[in-house]
C-alpha cells in the first residue's frame, strides 16, 4: 500500500512538471554524448559575400556554378569568424588545373575592413573530385612573396613635354590651357564611408580650381577597376591622382600591399608594373590614401611607370581621418604654393599623425614646374622619414 502511495505521487510529480510552461526535468546536469555523433557547432555568423570565377579551362555553366557553391561552403565555414569583422568581402575562385576525377581550384578572399582602409586578403585552396571537396591549404591571412618590381619604362621625351607645358600653363594668369583629357583624377568607391566621399569631392574642388574645371570624378559605381585603369593608360594630360579606398594587405602596419580595391574588383600591383601604354600615370603626382600602400609590391609597381610623385600609406589609415590628410595635402601644395614635403608633413600633423605615417618618392619640391622640379625628377630623395624636417 504505501509503495502504491509512493508511486502515485511520482506520477503525479512527473505530470506537472511537463504541463507547466517551460516545465523541464533533468536527472543529471549533463547527459553524455552519444558515441558517433558530433557535437554541435556554434551557428555560423551570416556574413555578405559576392564571388566570380576565373578560368583558363573552359567550364559549363553547371560547372561554374558548383564552384562557387562550393567555395561559399568552404569561406563560410572556414572564415566566417574573420569576415564577420569586416564590412563586406568579395571573392574569386580561380581554376588552376583539371584533373582526372574534377579540378584543382583556390579561392581569394578579401575582407573589406570597417574601421581602416584595410582589405585583409585570405586563400583557400581545394580539390573537387567525383563531387567531393577537400581543402589542400588554407592562410587566414594571405601574404604571397613577390618580388618588387625593378624595370622602369623608358623615359618619354616626348610625353614630358606635353606635361611640362600643362604645368607651364597652370601659373600664367590667364586662362589655363585647354586640354581634351582631364588633368586631375579623383576616385573612391567607398559609399559606406561618407568620410571618403566628402573627402574626394573637397579635393575635386581644390583639384577643379588650380586645373581650370577639368578634373574627372569616380564615386561608389562609377569608380570601377576599367574607368581608373583607363585614365591611367590614356590620359596624357593627367598630373594629379587621389585615390581613397581599401589597399589589400594585413591589419598588420606596414605590412606587404598587394592592391586597390575599386568598385567590385582590384587593380593589382602586376597589372599596374605592366601597363602599357601609360600615359596618364607617367610623369604624374599620385597620393593613394589606402594602408600601407607605399609598401612594396604596390609601390614599386606604380614607380616602374615613372610618376613625378608617389605618396602612399605606411600604415593602416583610420576611416574618417586620414582622407583628410589627403584633402589637406593638395590644398597646400596646389592652392597654397608649398612644396609637396611640406605639404605632406604638414597635412599629417594637422590631424594628429606622426610624420612618416604616409611615405613620399620622387620629386618633393612645388607642384608648379618652374619652381619644381619637373615631371622627372626634383630633389629625388626617396628616404622617408627625411633625416632633417623642413
Amino acid at each position: 500500500m504505501k509503495k502504491r502511495k509512493y508511486q502515485l505521487i511520482l506520477i503525479t510529480f512527473l505530470v506537472i512538471g511537463f504541463l507547466l510552461p517551460g516545465g523541464q526535468i533533468s536527472f543529471s546536469q549533463q547527459q553524455p554524448p552519444i558515441k558517433g555523433i558530433p557535437k554541435p557547432t556554434a551557428p555560423v555568423v551570416p556574413i555578405k559575400l559576392d564571388i566570380s570565377i576565373r578560368s583558363h579551362i573552359q567550364l559549363s555553366q553547371e560547372i561554374q556554378n558548383r564552384l562557387i557553391a562550393v567555395s561559399r561552403d568552404l569561406v563560410t565555414q572556414n572564415l566566417s569568424a574573420e569576415l564577420s569583422r569586416g564590412l563586406s568581402s568579395r571573392a574569386e575562385t580561380n581554376v588552376i588545373r583539371q584533373t582526372p576525377r574534377g579540378y584543382i581550384a583556390e579561392t581569394i578572399v578579401l575582407n573589406l575592413l570597417k574601421n581602416t582602409y584595410t582589405a585583409v586578403m585570405s586563400r583557400i585552396e581545394f580539390s573537387y573530385e567525383d563531387g567531393k571537396t577537400n581543402i589542400i591549404k588554407m592562410d587566414k591571412i594571405y601574404q604571397p612573396r613577390v618580388a618588387a618590381v625593378q624595370t622602369q619604362v623608358p623615359k618619354n621625351i616626348n610625353l614630358e613635354k606635353a606635361k611640362l607645358k600643362i604645368l607651364d600653363s597652370l601659373t600664367v594668369a590667364t586662362k589655363p590651357q585647354v586640354t581634351y583629357q582631364p588633368k586631375g583624377l579623383v576616385n573612391t568607391p567607398c559609399t559606406e564611408f561618407p568620410s571618403a566621399v566628402n573627402a574626394t569631392n573637397e579635393i575635386h574642388a581644390i583639384m577643379s580650381q588650380k586645373f581650370g574645371g577639368s578634373v574627372a570624378k569616380l564615386i561608389g559605381n562609377e569608380s570601377t577597376k576599367d574607368k581608373v585603369i583607363n585614365f591611367l593608360k590614356n590620359d596624357d594630360s593627367l598630373l594629379a591622382w587621389n585615390n581613397i579606398g581599401h589597399g589589400v594587405t594585413s591589419s598588420t602596419n606596414g605590412a606587404p600591399c598587394y592592391g586597390l580595391v575599386q568598385w567590385g574588383q582590384t587593380i593589382w600591383h602586376n597589372e599596374l608594373a605592366t601597363l602599357n601604354p601609360y600615359s596618364g600615370i607617367y610623369g604624374c603626382v599620385i597620393l593613394t590614401n589606402s594602408c600601407n600602400s607605399y609598401k612594396d609590391p604596390l609601390n614599386s609597381a606604380i614607380w616602374s611607370r615613372q610618376p613625378r610623385t608617389y605618396i602612399g600609406g605606411n600604415i593602416n589609415l583610420h576611416v574618417n581621418r586620414s582622407e583628410f590628410v589627403a584633402k589637406n595635402f593638395w590644398n597646400y601644395t596646389l592652392l597654397q604654393g608649398k612644396t609637396m614635403r611640406w605639404s605632406l608633413e604638414q597635412a599629417q600633423r594637422d590631424k594628429g599623425y606622426p610624420v612618416g605615417t604616409y611615405g613620399l618618392r620622387g620629386d618633393e619640391g612645388l607642384f608648379s614646374r618652374e619652381t619644381g622640379g619637373g615631371t622627372s625628377g626634383g630633389s629625388g630623395r626617396e628616404d622617408w622619414p627625411p633625416t632633417k624636417m623642413k
